[in-house]
């Protein structure tokens, strides 16, 4: 029989909360609407998705494919005009009521010279960003990731 993804010690997390060892980690897969890929909604529509991550309990490591605006999210569009694409609405929700101590993303590759990588602690606020996905990647082609590594 096929064997549950826990038992291996993976969790998948769709729009879920698991406590492991003490720490709450949350976890979506959406983002804002690209071309016609799988777990987008309207931007118009996406903060009924946020409004889903619970704020009663202190979440901390939110995990979201993509970034929040502003945040570790310069990329092109398809103009090749420098875009911040990341979602306004995931980051009011975050800034304002979530507060987590990470939020972990990807979705945003890399951009010009690593300008992406890394973590970012905004100064005003207590959530350290992590985006994971930041790759040399010769415009998608050959991809190379170093990832963040951070210990909680």
């Amino acid at each position: 029989g096929v064997q549950c993804l826990t038992d291996y010690g993976i969790h998948y997390l769709e729009d879920e909360l698991v406590e492991l060892d003490g720490i709450r980690f949350y976890g979506s897969p959406w983002t804002p609407a690209f071309n016609d890929w799988a777990f987008n909604k309207s931007r118009a529509k996406i903060d009924k998705v946020w409004q889903n991550i619970p704020t009663d309990e202190h979440i901390h490591v939110l995990i979201t494919h993509g970034p929040p605006k502003g945040i570790l999210d310069i990329s092109e569009n398809m103009d090749r005009e420098i875009e911040i694409c990341g979602d306004s609405a995931l980051y009011k929700r975050i800034i304002n009521h979530v507060r987590p101590s990470w939020h972990c993303f990807g979705h945003i590759h890399n951009w010009g010279n690593h300008i992406n990588a890394g973590t970012l602690k905004l100064s005003a606020h207590d959530t350290n960003f992590s985006n994971g996905s930041v790759v040399t990647d010769n415009k998608f082609g050959k991809l190379t990731s170093n990832g963040n590594i951070f210990i909680i």
